[in-house]
Order: C-alpha cells, then structure tokens, then sequence
C-alpha cells in the first residue's frame, strides 16, 4: 500500500455506486465520529449517480488491483461568485480510504480533476468542506486552493475554497481578508437570529 501501485481513472461501467458509496462511508467514518457530518457521504448509491454523472459529471475512481481506494466527483457550475464569474468546477465526493492515506492518492484525484476542468475551458476549482476538517483545508492549501468563503448549511459550518489553474487575479490577502468578512458577518446574522 505505497500509493505506487494505485490507478485513477474516470469510474469505469464495472464500478459501482455502491462500491463507491461504501468507500465515501469508510473514508468519512472518523469525520462523523468527530462531529463533521457532511451531507453527501451518506447518499445512497442512486443519489450519489444523479448528483455527479446524471448531472453530466464526472466521477474519478483510485484503483489498487481493481478495488475502489479512493473517489472523486468533479461538476461543471455555471455562477459568478465574488472570486470569478462564470463556470467553475465543482468538487465533491473526495474521499481516500483510512489506510491509504499519506500515499499522494487524494493528489492523483484531484489532478484528474483539473485536468478535466482544463479539457472543457474552465479554470477555477473550488469546493466546500466542514469548517473543522483541518487536515482537508491544510492539504487543500497546500495544493493552491484558498480560503475564499464561509457558509451555513444545515446547521453545519463550512468554508469554501478555490484555485484558479491560471494565475490568481487576487492576493493572498484579498481572498484572506474577504473570507474573514463574510465569515464574521455570517455568524453576526446567525446570533442576531437566535431568539432568545
């Protein structure tokens, strides 16, 4: 399990979303037990194929000898948001199982991501994680994604993140400081909405 042996590829007919259900539930176990309940994991199968390919997107499998190890789903959005105007891929269901991790896997998807994103003319990545998914934020950092948003969903925090595959047209401390403004305005509205 030295991540050199793994295969990532646009989900093949003989994948199923179960298969792939079964790995984003393993892969987000430890999520849930920390309180970080994200609402796609727990999607059934059928669900999990109407959000990503019926929708006509793309879902990416990490193969080790033919098991599912890893998934990664990637949408095409058409939306302005603050960061950028116009279509943006939309990432979601990135998951790497437990005892893959730290093997340049997640890495693997998320350059089948991109590359996707490249192939149909869009050059902005962005995707939302729990506010307390540390390890996600970080590593997604790490790759060039910035904090450019914050959101309440559901009773869950979230934050959402970008990377422009061109150059940037923001500092870091742009997207930083508008970040920090929307987050603190949201949660101001949230307090100003609780009746006490």
């Amino acid at each position: 399990m030295d991540g050199k042996g793994i295969m990532v590829l646009e989900r093949p007919e003989t994948i199923s979303w179960e298969e792939i259900s079964s790995v984003l539930k393993q892969a987000h176990a430890e999520n849930v037990k920390n309180g970080m309940v994200l609402p796609y994991p727990a999607l059934p199968p059928d669900e999990l194929y109407a959000k990503t390919e019926g929708r006509g997107g793309k879902m990416f499998v990490a193969l080790d000898e033919g098991i599912v190890v890893g998934t990664g789903a990637v949408a095409i959005i058409d939306k302005s948001l603050w960061c950028g105007k116009g279509k943006y891929a939309y990432c979601f269901l990135d998951a790497v199982l437990p005892e893959y991790r730290g093997k340049g896997i997640y890495r693997q998807i998320v350059n089948w991501q991109e590359k996707y994103a490249e192939s149909v003319g869009v050059d902005r990545m962005l995707f939302d994680t729990h506010e307390q998914n540390k390890r996600m934020i970080k590593i997604s950092q790490k790759n060039g994604y910035r904090l450019v948003e914050f959101r309440v969903r559901g009773g869950r925090n979230s934050v959402v993140l970008v990377k422009w595959l061109n150059d940037c047209p923001f500092s870091r401390l742009r997207c930083f400081l508008k970040y920090v403004k929307i987050k603190h305005d949201r949660k101001k509205q949230l307090k100003s909405n609780v009746k006490l």
